[in-house]
């Protein structure tokens, strides 16, 4: 995989977002920011941020956490709570809506984050132009397994 060595929570929380991607029918399913940043240099993540088609949004996040629920008994990951949604009020991902979820890992209580938010324009090159940093733009596509750098950073 070009993130490189996954944790067991790593790959099953990747492992649900492609379920849910096929759920949902959508191949735009994108890791994006601080994880695949983290994962590229080889270290572990605890936040993910998740971008996807706006029409599929809330949708997706649903099947993510009902895979997680399904799968409870054998998951190093077990769902805490829903976190509020909020909106991004700062230029240049004004007007973004973010929603959220806590997850912890069984043995050790190691909390993870996820938040979905969607695609800026519906599109990976107009949602990188809003990221703070150049690196933090580099998407890894859930689905098709590979990185979508749209700036040539890498």
């Amino acid at each position: 995989m070009r993130l490189g060595k996954l944790s067991d929570c790593e790959a099953h929380l990747l492992t649900c977002l492609k379920e849910a991607a096929e759920d949902q029918k959508t191949k735009e399913v994108y890791l994006v920011g601080g994880c695949v940043r983290d994962k590229l240099l080889g270290d572990n993540t605890w936040d993910f941020d998740v971008s996807c088609p706006n029409a599929v949004l809330r949708a997706l996040m649903s099947s993510v956490q009902s895979s997680l629920w399904k799968k409870k008994d054998t998951a190093p990951l077990e769902f805490v709570r829903e976190l509020p949604p909020f909106t991004i009020h700062e230029y240049p991902s004004a007007g973004t809506d973010v929603f959220s979820f806590k997850l912890r890992h069984k043995d050790t209580k190691q909390p993870f984050k996820v938040d979905f938010r969607g695609l800026k324009e519906e599109s990976v090159r107009s949602d990188a132009l809003t990221r703070d940093f150049r690196l933090n733009a580099i998407y890894y596509s859930v689905v098709d397994d590979e990185l979508v750098d749209p700036f040539n950073v890498g």
